[in-house]
Parts: C-alpha cells; structure tokens; sequence
C-alpha cells in the first residue's frame, strides 16, 4: 500500500516492475507519448493491474493512518534506534519489542476516526480554545471565595 505521491507512479518505477514482471521494456510506450508510460493515470493502472506479481495498492486521498505510522516509526527511531549501542541484531530485536510491549501498555490508545469524507471549512470547524482561553473561561464562571480565620 501506498499514499498518492507521484513518486509511487514514475517511469522508473514502472519500469522495475515490468523488468521483475518479465514484461519486454518496448511493450511500455514513451513517456508522454504513448503506452503504459503515456501518463501519472497510464502508469498507475500498469501498477494496480491485478494480474501482475506485484501490484500496488493506492490509498484513498485523506487517509491519515499512514501519518500515524510514520509518527510512531519516528518515536522508535528517537526513543530506541538512535542512541542505542546494539551488539547484535537479536539485541536490537529484543530491545524494539520490549519497547512496542511498554508503549502499548502506557501510551497506545484506540483511534477514533471522524473524518466524513466532506470538505471542511473555516466555518465548520470549531477550532480547540488554547489553555489561557479556557483558563479565561472558567475565572468568568467561578464564584471569588474569602477565607474567614
């Protein structure tokens, strides 16, 4: 599975699974002329072709589960990878999955996915009140107390 990039699409990438297909490099046209390498729209249906080996699978637009992902690789690599001193790679193994078991255990939890599918607007969107607006808020809504002695 892949995101929208373009990158995901180019000639050369086409051309890479077509050499691991075994598809002769002559069936795949010229870019921007004609053949599978004609268009983004061309190379992405060569890619998805359910027939191949190898077929990449594009995400819907605006999903953002692979942000997720890569935010947690980005926690691993700054919590685990980067300053760790491994003396082989069954101690990287051990050390990465006693960290997903604790991070599991004190930080994961579920995702609640709200997204409709519509457009958001400025006017749709209620924007989250910072901390001195909701500090605000509540010393307008607070009785003054007195301390008798």
């Amino acid at each position: 599975m892949v995101d929208n990039l373009n990158t995901h699409c180019s000639e050369s990438l086409v051309r890479y699974v077509a050499r691991l297909e075994q598809i002769d490099k002559i069936a795949l046209g010229k870019k921007g002329t004609c053949g599978v390498l004609e268009s983004m729209a061309s190379r992405r249906a060569f890619l998805t072709e359910r027939s191949h080996r190898i077929r990449f699978v594009y995400l819907p637009k605006h999903t953002s589960w692979l942000n997720q992902i890569e935010i947690v690789f980005g926690i691993v690599g700054r919590r685990v990878v980067r300053h760790g001193n491994f003396k082989s790679l069954t101690a990287l193994k051990e050390r990465l999955l006693d960290f997903i078991d604790y991070f599991n255990r004190t930080f994961a939890k579920p995702f609640r996915w709200t997204y409709t599918g519509r457009p958001t607007t400025a006017a749709t969107t209620k924007r989250p009140a910072t901390w001195k607006e909701n500090w605000a808020r509540c010393q307008e809504n607070s009785e003054t107390l007195t301390l008798v002695g």
